[in-house]
């Protein structure tokens, strides 16, 4: 529920992670691997021979078969007059033009200048909405390639898993390759703008 949001997590979710130069470990299932130079890896990506991989160099030991936890969920809404307040504050045109600046770079592919300005924007945005609230913070996280994941964390009133809420989208974008135009708007250009628009609402609510 709204009422126990804890994080707010506005995160740059960057599709495949390969550096520039170095090799990636790239798995394709889970018997399946492959150190594949960034090349290889830019050919799975623009030739689609392979959609189903994920670059695990950063993360090679996995996580599997965690364990469920059952959960109670409501019949209903439990917030619909604080969410439909919040709803009503949305501002559009905000939206729109904020999108517009977002496709305007040329590409926002990861290893890319234009990518890293990209996710500058996109931090500074988050920053001017946080103004002098001690209790968020916005910080880079650093990839081993070119553009750092922005995350933006609201310490919320309310402790423990079940008042973590994230909010996740990611801001590169990529063309036909990795250096041709890639304006991105609905991949996921709109995605990252509804999360700026939700962040700058919260806030402005003072939603803890």
């Amino acid at each position: 529920p709204i009422a126990m949001l804890r994080t707010f997590v506005v995160a740059a979710l960057f599709g495949l992670a390969c550096a520039a130069t170095q090799p990636r470990l790239i798995e394709f299932n889970t018997t399946s691997r492959a150190w594949l130079s960034a090349s290889q890896v830019d050919e799975l990506i623009f030739t689609g021979k392979r959609h189903n991989f994920m670059d695990v160099t950063d993360a090679p030991t996995p996580v599997r078969n965690l364990a469920s936890t059952a959960r109670a969920f409501p019949d209903q809404p439990t917030q619909k007059a604080l969410v439909e307040d919040l709803i009503s504050k949305i501002e559009i045109p905000s939206m729109q033009r904020n999108l517009v600046t977002l496709t305007s770079f040329f590409t926002r592919y990861y290893t890319s200048a234009t990518g890293l300005q990209a996710a500058q924007w996109v931090y500074s945005e988050l920053v001017s909405i946080k103004g002098a609230r001690d209790d968020i913070t916005v910080e880079y996280f650093e990839h081993t390639w070119r553009q750092p994941s922005v995350i933006a964390r609201i310490e919320g009133a309310h402790d423990g898993p079940a008042a973590i809420v994230i909010l996740g989208s990611h801001i590169d974008s990529v063309g036909a390759s990795g250096s041709s135009q890639a304006p991105g708007a609905d991949d996921d250009g709109s995605g990252t703008i509804c999360n700026l628009e939700a962040f700058r609402v919260i806030v402005e609510a003072n939603i803890v």
